[in-house]
């Protein structure tokens, strides 16, 4: 009996060692990863310090569209090495709280990529079995607990390090998710930014969502793009919430908002690691700023970029103090002295090739443009169509071949509505406003004089008020190009009472029934009463 016992054991213990060695091989890091070279390229969307090493995040730009991956650091920034399994960027990176080798990634395309071993070696995950929607918000929960927001607003979670998801049935919008917050000491409070609307916070782990709100302010939460948050340390009560319009914070857990001074355009919020007291808060156009106060004033830290057209992204105090800090096109920066100077982090940046400047061309079929408003007024009612007529013409003296009109266009606060949001006819040709695709119609030859008319009918956001704009470009194969572009206004008439256009809100005591019903829905912050803007 006890040999057959020892015998069993041994097998154990042989069985055990063949495991343990197939997992180390398996595991093994890339070679060099400790020792790397790379200068990083690509938009920095963010930093994360876990252990000895440091991760970064990028994204494909207009420099570097092989830029996007995960690059890692043994050195604390000062040399980096870019993973060869991760080929695609993203946007967000976060690290287990309470486990330095747990990494996760959110990769563009619909994956999770997490590492168990400090990023020697990448897993990918989908949360979404098909399809191929972002993920554009990760915030993670010791234990292998995650969860991931999506390009969609939809929200998931895995609590087995992201082998399998959960669908959260959250009634957010279906807007991008930009940031996920988690209570260290309460998993199921759950607070997110969602697109322009502002702060979203469930208490029952996402069954349920209330939107936070202003203080001292009509201006409803509909109007504020949040793009991150985050707890103040040691006290989950109080939450920052970063946005274009500025730097806000709630002392009440995130029910009500009030505005922080002295900041603009935020991007990114984090708090030091060698002293907590201070806080990073990084304005997309100014640069990394530092609070000592809870961000009562600030100070700026910005190294003078190379371009003036880079943009600051992301920043990270070590917990040695070094300040790292990801730009759109220039990599990552370094500070040893508080921010007082910069350097540039890992290997000097590839220079961009010179600007080639084509010969002149002689255009003989020249292109004209116009476009007509065809709306009856210089304001849109919110959710209805703005309707534009667009000509072009061949004003040149010879036949303009593969003639080519593209549209955009432009909400508030947005670089680029979708093209999904508008819908195009022409009396010439076809037209293609499918994702992906070169958005326009293609009316081919025209004839010298000859036109094409093209009606343009565009949503305008149930969200955005402000100035919609149309952009239109023609070009040919002749290499005529002309820009024309044109703009409407829109409005929103909500609610409204005494002489509502002209017409009687029934006088006497409905009337004033009327008025007292809109200023208790108006208090309660149920009604905005907003005519046009």
């Amino acid at each position: 009996m006890l040999t057959v016992l020892l015998r069993k054991t041994h097998r154990a213990f042989v069985l055990a060692a063949v495991v343990l060695a197939t997992t180390a091989h398996a595991l093994s890091p890339p070679p060099g990863i400790c020792a790397g070279t790379d200068a990083v390229v690509g938009t920095v969307n963010g930093i994360v310090e876990a252990g000895a090493r440091v991760f970064a995040l990028t994204s494909q730009n207009g420099d570097h569209w092989d830029g996007g991956g995960i690059y890692i650091s043994c050195s604390g920034g000062d040399e980096w090495y870019k993973h060869p399994d991760i080929t695609d960027g993203g946007v967000s990176i976060t690290a287990d709280p309470n486990d330095a080798n747990t990494i996760y990634a959110g990769i563009g395309g619909g994956s999770v990529h997490i590492s168990r071993d400090a990023g020697d070696t990448w897993l990918s995950s989908r949360p979404h079995a098909t399809g191929n929607i972002s993920v554009s918000a990760l915030s993670a929960v010791t234990g292998g607990k995650i969860f991931a927001g999506m390009m969609n607003g939809e929200l998931l979670r895995s609590d087995n390090y992201g082998s399998t998801w959960q669908s959260i049935p959250a009634l957010l919008p279906a807007e991008f998710i930009h940031s996920i917050l988690v209570d260290p000491a309460d998993s199921n409070r759950i607070l997110v930014a969602v697109g322009d609307a502002g702060v979203y916070q469930s208490l029952d782990g996402g069954q349920n969502f209330q939107q936070g709100r202003f203080v001292g302010g009509i201006m409803p939460p509909a109007f504020w793009p949040v793009r991150d948050i985050a707890f103040m340390p040691a006290d989950a009560s109080k939450v920052l919430a970063g946005s274009s319009a500025g730097l806000f914070q709630s002392v009440d857990g995130g029910y009500e908002f009030s505005g922080l001074p002295g900041v603009n355009d935020v991007v990114d919020i984090s708090f030091g690691r060698r002293d907590a007291s201070s806080m990073f808060v990084v304005s997309e156009f100014a640069g990394l700023q530092r609070s000592t106060n809870d961000g009562l004033s600030f100070v700026l830290l910005a190294p003078e970029l190379p371009r003036s057209t880079d943009w600051f992204r992301s920043a990270l105090q070590l917990e040695s103090g070094r300040l790292l800090m990801g730009t759109t096109f220039e990599g990552i920066y370094k500070s040893d002295d508080d921010g007082e100077t910069w350097q540039i982090a890992g290997a000097q940046l590839p220079d961009l090739p010179p600007p080639v400047t084509p010969p002149p061309v002689d255009v003989t079929a020249k292109l004209n443009l116009r476009i007509e408003d065809l709306n009856r007024s210089t304001a849109v009612e919110l959710g209805t169509k703005a309707k534009f007529r667009v000509t072009v013409r061949n004003d040149g003296s010879e036949v303009s071949t593969n003639t080519f009109v593209h549209f955009n266009w432009v909400m508030p606060d947005t670089n680029s509505a979708s093209s999904l949001a508008f819908t195009l006819s022409s009396s010439v040709g076809t037209c293609i406003v499918e994702r992906n695709s070169d958005v326009g119609c293609s009316v081919g030859t025209l004839a010298v004089g000859q036109s094409a008319t093209i009606n343009f009918d565009g949503t305008v956001s149930t969200s955005f008020i402000g100035e919609h704009r149309i952009s239109v470009t023609a070009r040919n194969a002749q290499g005529s190009v002309v820009v024309a572009g044109d703009r409407v206004a829109s409005k929103k008439s909500i609610a409204c009472y005494g002489d509502c256009g002209g017409k009687s809100s029934g006088g006497g005591s409905a009337g004033l029934l009327l008025l007292v019903a809109l200023m208790m829905l108006i208090a309660s912050n149920r009604v905005y009463v907003i005519q046009t803007t």
